[in-house]
């Protein structure tokens, strides 16, 4: 019995070592460039890995930078990767978005924003310009109707997501926006806001008068 009982412990303890923890088992695991990896994940391989490729569709994908690249686009039931920066979340834009497949909710720059959950960059078709925040106009404004925020020459403002573009409006001069005077103000009834020598002020809209 004592060596019945040997026996089974040390076959135990060998099948403990010869399993890494992180679903790869005894597979030396190595980080994959983009020009290297094969394959992609389908639904069936989420925990493991493909049978056609070299990248690898689990948890530990990210640990291992071997991770196929729609892995969180397809393994949706797979922990999120933390994407947030060290900034201080501003109330001004402190609500989750709901993100597309493959993309998480991240605080960067003190505001939630969709993220590629891979890559932690935003997505291609984001209107941020790559620029740097500029901590005298950090304060997100607060976009209307189908306008998004975007981060232009390090100052948040509202575009159309499609063009990009600030929406129109007829009561602006044309000016270009200052970034001493780029926080939208708050305008009554009856008013609404307008660029004018660079800064944006409430006006009447039938005259373009400020308010």
């Amino acid at each position: 019995m004592r060596m019945i009982s040997r026996t089974l412990g040390l076959f135990f303890c060998f099948a403990i070592a010869c399993d890494d923890g992180d679903g790869g088992g005894d597979v030396d695991r190595q980080p994959i460039g983009k020009a290297d990896l094969v394959g992609s994940c389908q639904p069936d391989d989420c925990g493991g890995q493909p049978a056609d490729g070299n990248c690898w569709c689990d948890e530990s994908c990210l640990d291992f930078d071997d991770c196929c690249a729609n892995v969180y686009a397809v393994c949706e039931d797979l922990p999120a990767p933390d994407c947030d920066d060290d900034s201080q979340l501003n109330q001004l834009c402190d609500m989750k978005p709901a993100c597309e497949s493959g993309q998480v909710a991240a605080k960067i720059n003190s505001c939630f924003q969709c993220v590629d959950a891979l890559t932690c960059e935003a997505p291609a078709a984001s209107c941020d310009d790559g620029s740097t925040l500029n901590q005298l106009c950090d304060v997100p404004p607060i976009c209307e109707g189908d306008t998004v925020k975007a981060l232009i020459s390090g100052c948040f403002i509202c575009v159309d997501p499609q063009t990009c573009e600030p929406p129109a409006a007829s009561c602006d001069d044309g000016s270009e926006l200052s970034k001493f005077c780029d926080v939208p103000p708050i305008c009554n009834d009856g008013t609404e806001k307008a660029i004018m020598s660079g800064c944006f002020v409430c006006v009447d809209p039938s005259t373009c008068e400020p308010a």
